[in-house]
């Protein structure tokens, strides 16, 4: 028989009695508190993605860091976290290229193997694109912010986005510049259509061939 992709444990987790475990105040405080650092870590994998075998000046150019921003410790360590991502990157490479082969070449591969070259290229890059392995050093790096841009505070964003939370529908809602009345004449239906700027007149045109009057 052949071997099923396997189902990842934090899903597992989630169908099980324990699930109900992840629906709490405790586990929401507990993952807010988290995500800063998962953040960085995805910023650090980015940079790390888009310098690979450069040296540590490009990774922290890509970054938005200074050198002397960091820590000593850091410092030190960036360059073999980095040679470590650089090993993980490759590997990454291999297993797509092998699984590509697998499901889109000419290499005669049975279920089995598939399925083992999924996973394998499944796990490489999960390896790259939370790279806690290689690159955790930066996780807790308070000089390296969690995301690449300025958070405003909470009064501000009410302040400037009072009237959409007061009419949710009126954000969402077609503006009326676009919206097309047609009256469809003997049957008196008022039609109302979304209208885009090239496409009004292609609209009109087939509204008019689509009424009574043309009808054969």
């Amino acid at each position: 028989m052949a071997e099923r992709l396997h189902t990842p444990w934090t899903h597992k987790l989630i169908v099980s009695p324990f699930g109900r475990l992840l629906n709490t105040r405790l586990f929401e405080w507990l993952k807010s508190r988290s995500l800063p650092r998962e953040f960085r870590l995805a910023r650090a994998g980015a940079a790390a993605a888009e310098t690979v075998g450069e040296d540590v000046d490009a990774f922290l150019d890509a970054l938005g860091v200074a050198p002397d921003e960091l820590s000593d410790d850091v410092r030190d360590r960036l360059p073999g976290a980095l040679a470590s991502f650089a090993e993980d990157w490759r590997a990454r490479i291999e297993a797509i290229d092998a699984w590509r082969k697998a499901f889109w070449g000419d290499e005669d591969v049975g279920p089995d193997e598939r399925v083992a070259r999924e996973e394998t290229r499944r796990e490489a890059s999960e390896r790259c694109v939370t790279p806690s392995g290689a690159l955790g050093v930066l996780a807790r790096e308070k000089a390296l912010p969690p995301v690449q841009c300025d958070v405003p505070p909470p009064a501000t964003t009410f302040d400037t986005w009072a009237d959409a939370l007061n009419d949710p529908a009126g954000l969402y809602a077609v503006p009326e510049e676009n919206i097309l009345t047609w009256d469809a004449g003997h049957f008196g239906v008022l039609v109302r259509l979304y209208r885009e700027a090239d496409a009004q007149d292609q609209i009109k045109d087939a509204l008019d061939h689509a009424s009574p009057s043309n009808a054969a």
